[in-house]
């Protein structure tokens, strides 16, 4: 000790000194190592002057007793702590006591010399069990170094909260049953014992939060309340927002570890997202912990299923548009949300919110009678409106045609009216079921249409291809009548069936089933060729002037005459004293012929296929009866002759030689006499005969034959030449002949008799005038008259010519001078 005794001793005597400072103090200056594991270890404490030999050392380490303290030199002792888990601890030496010399034991110490190795989550490892629910509960297990050899009251917290219980297991792991909580993915955790305090940083705790679906999923566009049904949200309110799409709702507010309440503001989508975030936290969630649903939540679409169009009356909706429809529904939101509505896929002009029930749109314009629906949209839904819109229906008030309409088509139909659309919305005008080749709209009140070709008299109808509707005309197109000109041949037989080409216009450009008919006969068959031409299979007739006409497409020409058949040619008499080339003359002639008649067969051609009540003459007389057979033979009465002369009369002694008479046979068949025979065989009739004188008795056209030649030009009724229109001057001249005679149409006419055997016949006036054949002065008016002209001069013209006033067209020079020179 610092004082110790001094005895002085020899072999008789000893003497003491109390208390006397002798050595010097013994000293301890560190620890090496200074720390060891909390399982304890050894380590040497550096001294100086203890001595030289082991005088009993007692080691201490904080307050506890080394399990090992042994000297080892005047500078060294060994000390092996025993295990712990505190830091910056005392170390203390003391020496035993000796009654002599340290009676109270010296002690020496260096203060926090000494510290455990502190606990080490370094590389510690946090495990929990497979649920870890915010609500808290499960047991959690970590890992890590110098946990300590003992029990020390160890400690472990998740961010700020304690572990409900913290279970020392071994020096490297406790357990830990978590308390409740919330915090981002990956939270802190912290391991305590009163001296040391480790943590392990971003330790995966609880389980995510869970958002799994919206209740209700959608709401008015208003808004409303939904609740998010949630999981692992905690126990407790740590402050949460919500957001519907990009809008924060106007209330959050938690409810429990599975709800949340939102309150959507007002809005016009859907499919939204909702995203919920936790209010950061600088120690268990510093960034903010957000969880979210895709496509969660929608606003509640625009409803039109019970809605409605309000439009101005009928006829105020015209193709032109502007005017306004107010569409009535529901959820058209509570603020103007660009509301676009379209009428069909055309846009309105103006569109207007009015509330969350109605919107207004001034419509644009389109096509007559034209059905459109409505589309209501914002720049999420869309709502429809079928048939909402009718545009007023066209009215067609007009309808003008070129004034040729040729069955070639080409000419053009003007259409007027009004709703026919504000643009050209593809107007299809139609002639019967031809449409035309091109159409061309104009404006709202007309279009023009380029008529196909076509024939007849059709319905014109108009249609507008939007909204498919089809206006039909009152007026139609009818297409100009066919125009005969021409026939060749233009004559044939009575028997028909043979092919005549009609030449003529508007027969149509494709065969439209024409048909024909001569003298109101039907054709056996007709033949379309083009426009300009058709072939008629001739039908059997009867031998006159007959008119040609077509029907084309329900429209009859203008009868054209030009046809005839063939006169009636007798080629054969026969009668009861046979053939004609076999007659002799005592065969009739001296034979007078009492009251009865004789039957005379003719023979010939073109009598009629059927009978068409032919009449048989033997010069002018008529038969007493004809009776039909064929085409090719009529049978004939011939008739008796009244004896003529007193009863006297002795028929053997006239010479009847002298009275002879050849008498022409020919056939009637419709109003048109045949020729004589064209053997010029001619019929022996006897006259009567004076017995007395034996000269032939001259008879009167009242009595019957004559027995010589009467002029049949004198009397009209005698003849078929043509008379003048008037009647009072033939048109034709008559040339008499023996037994007949020739007729010749006069100057200024032209013949336009068929065949042209019977010339004569039919007499046409020469409009001189119009053929530019009058000789009349270049300064005088041409005036026609029946086969000629007459020339007058013009006012301030004088005729110094023949003198006349009227030129009568046949050497008269008309020679008219200006009188105003």
């Amino acid at each position: 000790s610092q004082s110790l005794g001094i005895a002085l001793s020899t072999d008789a005597f000893v003497a003491t000194l109390a208390s006397a400072s002798v050595y010097d103090l013994p000293l301890m200056f560190h620890a090496d190592p200074q720390n060891t594991p909390p399982a304890g270890g050894q380590v040497e404490l550096v001294t100086l002057n203890l001595g030289v030999y082991d005088v009993t050392f007692s080691a201490r380490v904080g307050h506890t007793i080394c399990r090992l303290t042994e000297w080892r030199s005047d500078t060294s002792v060994q000390c092996n702590p025993a295990s712990g888990m505190r830091f910056a601890l005392d170390i203390s030496l003391t020496m035993a006591g000796n009654a002599g010399w340290n009676p109270g034991g010296l002690e020496i110490a260096v203060t926090e010399a000494f510290s455990y190795d502190e606990l080490d989550l370094t590389a510690g490892v946090a495990t929990f069990e497979a649920s870890t629910p915010a609500t808290g509960g499960f047991t959690g297990t970590l890992t890590g170094a110098n946990f300590g050899y003992d029990d020390y009251t160890v400690s472990m917290r998740v961010e700020g909260t304690s572990c409900g219980e913290t279970f020392w297991t071994s020096d490297t792991s406790v357990t830990s049953k978590v308390a409740s909580g919330v915090g981002s993915q990956s939270l802190g955790i912290a391991l305590s014992t009163d001296a040391f305090v480790a943590t392990l940083a971003s330790a995966s705790v609880y389980d995510l939060p869970l958002m799994f679906h919206a209740d209700p999923q959608n709401t008015p566009p208003a808004g409303g309340q939904v609740e998010l049904v949630t999981l692992n949200l905690g126990v407790y309110d740590v402050t949460f927002s919500a957001r519907v799409g990009h809008t924060i709702c106007r209330l959050t507010e938690w409810r429990s570890d599975t709800s949340v309440q939102c309150n959507p503001a007002s809005g016009m989508r859907f499919a939204l997202d909702i995203s919920l975030t936790m209010a950061g936290n600088a120690g268990w969630n510093p960034g903010g912990l957000e969880i979210a649903v895709t496509e969660a939540f929608s606003y509640d679409a625009l409803d039109l299923a019970g809605g409605a169009v309000a439009l101005p009356a009928a006829g105020s909706l015209p193709t032109l548009g502007t005017f306004t429809g107010t569409l009535t529904g529901a959820n058209f939101g509570y603020d103007d949300y660009t509301l676009s509505i379209r009428a069909g896929g055309t846009a309105c002009e103006e569109t207007a919110w009015t509330s969350d029930t109605s919107a207004a749109c001034t419509v644009a314009s389109g096509a007559a009678s034209q059905v459109l629906g409505m589309a209501l949209s914002t720049a999420a839904f869309v709502a429809t409106k079928a048939s909402a819109v009718i545009y007023d229906p066209l009215d067609v008030t007009g309808l003008a045609f070129e004034a040729s309409l040729p069955a070639t088509g080409g000419f053009t139909a003007t259409v007027t009216g009004a709703n026919f659309g504000y643009n050209d919305y593809t107007i299809a005008i139609r002639a019967g079921g031809t449409a035309c080749p091109a159409t061309f709209w104009g404006d709202d009140t007309s279009a023009t249409c380029m008529v196909a070709a076509g024939v007849g008299f059709l319905p014109l109808s108009m249609a507008i291809t939007q909204g498919g509707v089809v206006h039909t005309l009152a007026s139609a197109v009818k297409y100009d009548l066919p125009l005969l000109t021409a026939i060749d041949p233009s004559h044939g037989p009575t028997t028909g069936s043979f092919d005549s080409t009609i030449y003529g216009s508007n027969f149509g450009i494709y065969d439209p089933t024409n048909s024909g008919s001569v003298g109101g006969i039907d054709c056996e068959a007709v033949a379309w060729v083009s426009d300009g031409e058709v072939v008629c299979t001739i039908p059997a007739g009867h031998a006159e002037a007959h008119n040609v006409s077509m029907v084309v497409g329900g429209q009859e020409s203008v009868p054209f005459a030009s046809f005839s058949y063939d006169l009636p040619v007798v080629s054969e008499l026969e009668s009861a004293a046979g053939v004609s080339g076999a007659w002799v003359s005592p065969t009739w002639g001296g034979h007078y012929l009492a009251a009865t008649a004789d039957l005379l067969t003719i023979t010939g051609t073109g009598f009629g296929t059927e009978d068409y009540t032919p009449a048989a003459f033997v010069g002018i007389v008529p038969c007493t009866s004809t009776s039909w057979v064929s085409d090719v033979q009529v049978e004939c009465d011939v008739p008796a002759v009244a004896m003529w002369g007193n009863g006297s009369f002795d028929v053997l002694a006239c010479e009847t030689s002298d009275c002879l008479m050849l008498h022409a046979v020919s056939v009637l068949v419709g109003e048109i006499n045949g020729l004589t025979s064209v053997d010029n065989t001619e019929y022996v009739y006897a006259c009567p005969c004076d017995a007395g004188g034996g000269s032939c008795l001259d008879g009167s056209s009242a009595n019957g034959w004559l027995c010589k030649d009467l002029d049949l030009c004198t009397d009209p009724a005698l003849n078929n030449c043509d008379l003048m229109e008037a009647g009072t001057s033939d048109d034709a001249n008559c040339t008499n002949t023996f037994g007949s005679f020739v007729c010749a149409c006069a100057r200024g006419y032209t013949d336009n008799t068929s065949p042209v055997s019977a010339a004569g016949v039919d007499c046409v006036n020469i409009d001189e005038c119009a053929v530019a054949t009058h000789n009349c002065d270049p300064f005088a008016n041409c005036t026609d008259t029946p086969g000629s002209f007459t020339c007058a001069c013009r006012p301030g013209y004088t005729d110094t010519g023949s003198g006349l006033a009227v030129d009568d067209g046949f050497g008269g020079t008309g020679d008219c001078t200006n009188t105003t020179i």
